[in-house]
């Protein structure tokens, strides 16, 4: 049944929220940092959902948006609900959440569960990951989603009115999508005015991105390799004659792995947190990304990289940093951004700049986080005490055997990193992660289920 009106809590029980993780983890540290004392946040990672689809659905699921709809796909959905029914029994027997909290509802294989969780009564809220739109996503991307993937969710809550357009365009009632500003961004404005030492060499970010960021899939427009090895040719030359240092950002989910930025660049891992890099840089050099905004309300300089036929090609597909100098220094070649990042000090964005970063962040005002967790409490349900429909005793026991592995991959782990294989070591590590938390849930519903029975039988007695 619905939560009290208020809101607060106070006659109801905690609010216990379950948060689906895709690349979503700085929003879910703000929001759980603005919990209350008596309010509980779990996270679901992607993954174990994700290997579930994938056992389900070919690789050309995944790869367009409407690929998991094609005709040849359309037999393995029927397998793949039920199984997606049984992750959820099984997520809801552990942590009975009175809501769901998405970074996306749009996400296929995650669709299924948000439906369940609908049928078990708890409502689902997204919390936009997303920020800013570019014309492509706007006009393109947003027909396909309206087609295949609409929303479904209870309440969404957006940075921005441009991602609220964005929104209504696939499919969202305007009663049901709120803006609210970005939880992640609330950093910027407490990071206002403090102080930095500012010591050595100017520090350099670079933001790298993928070769097809923004453009047709197909490469029917090209690919930005030519530029971005470009661009990351000039920062190695000013890195190796300590011009600068540079500190090179690659996206969690960017497929690249390959760069020309030489020895002398610094690589921070791709989870390394974007925030704090900006805020420790003096200066920012970045192409298509949401971090040239952040830089903005952070105070720092841009450089924006773009030159080329394909640029020229596909700039109306484009973020459109190239017609706000007030917001970046537009490099139109190799040698301008050499020129430009041996130059001395830049301008820093000013009143303007901050302005038309906002129209895309939303408002960075400390305050986003509040605005979200108000909307995901209203939509918080009490759940009955019923327990929900038990797991299978052989999925109990599958979830414990993994558990008892967790020791064995951590020790993998650490072996496969001390060989100088960090990546299989990082997949080793997760997935001791995965199994370890799957043991804590079995042992939860193990022991709610053995609380029935007792409470059963003295019942009955």
């Amino acid at each position: 049944m619905p939560r009290s009106s208020s809101g607060t809590g106070r006659d109801a029980e905690p609010v216990r929220i379950i948060a689906f993780d895709h690349f979503f983890n700085q929003d879910l540290a703000a929001l759980r940092e603005g919990l209350r004392s008596d309010e509980r946040m779990d996270v679901l990672p992607y993954r174990r959902l994700h290997k579930v689809a994938a056992r389900h659905f070919p690789k050309e699921a995944f790869a367009t948006l409407s690929g998991p709809f094609e005709p040849a796909v359309e037999p393995r959905w029927e397998a793949y609900r039920l199984a997606a029914q049984a992750f959820t029994d099984w997520v809801d027997a552990a942590y009975q959440p009175s809501v769901f909290v998405v970074p996306n509802d749009g996400f296929f294989y995650l669709r299924p569960v948000i439906a369940r969780f609908r049928a078990l009564g708890v409502r689902t809220v997204v919390v936009q990951k997303e920020t800013t739109i570019a014309p492509l996503t706007m006009d393109e991307d947003s027909r396909v989603i309206l087609r295949t993937t609409p929303f479904m969710a209870d309440a969404m809550t957006v940075c921005s009115e441009r991602h609220r357009e964005f929104a209504l365009r696939t499919g969202a009632p305007p009663e049901k999508v709120v803006v609210t500003g970005q939880p992640r961004f609330d950093f910027y404005a407490r990071a206002r005015g403090k102080p930095r030492a500012r010591t050595g060499m100017p520090l350099v970010l670079y933001l790298s991105y993928d070769d097809l960021s923004y453009l047709p899939a197909d490469g029917s427009l090209g690919s930005w390799r030519a530029l971005r090895t470009e661009t990351e040719r000039v920062l190695s030359a000013l890195a190796s004659e300590r011009t600068i240092h540079v500190v090179a950002k690659y996206h969690p989910q960017q497929q690249v792995t390959d760069d020309a930025l030489g020895p002398a660049a610094e690589r921070p891992p791709r989870d390394a947190d974007t925030r704090h890099l900006v805020a420790e840089a003096d200066v920012i050099v970045g192409f298509q990304t949401t971090a040239l905004f952040e830089a903005a309300v952070a105070g720092k300089p841009v450089l924006y990289p773009a030159w080329g036929p394909v640029y020229e090609r596909a700039a109306h597909l484009l973020i459109p940093f190239a017609d706000h100098p007030e917001l970046a220094r537009h490099a139109r070649s190799p040698d301008e951004l050499r020129a430009l990042l041996r130059g001395g000090p830049l301008d820093r964005p000013g009143r303007n700049a901050v302005a038309l970063a906002e129209a895309h962040l939303g408002p960075v005002d400390g305050h986003a986080t509040e605005r979200v967790l108000d909307v995901v409490r209203r939509h918080a349900v009490e759940r009955s005490p019923v327990p929900p429909p038990s797991p299978s005793p052989g999925r109990l026991a599958t979830a414990a055997l993994r558990g008892a592995g967790v020791p064995l991959a951590g020790a993998a782990a650490v072996a496969l990193r001390l060989m100088s294989r960090p990546a299989l070591g990082e997949a080793a590590s997760r997935h001791a992660g995965y199994w370890l938390q799957e043991a804590r849930e079995a042992s939860v519903i193990a022991g709610r289920l053995l609380a029935a029975v007792v409470v059963g039988r003295s019942r009955a007695r």
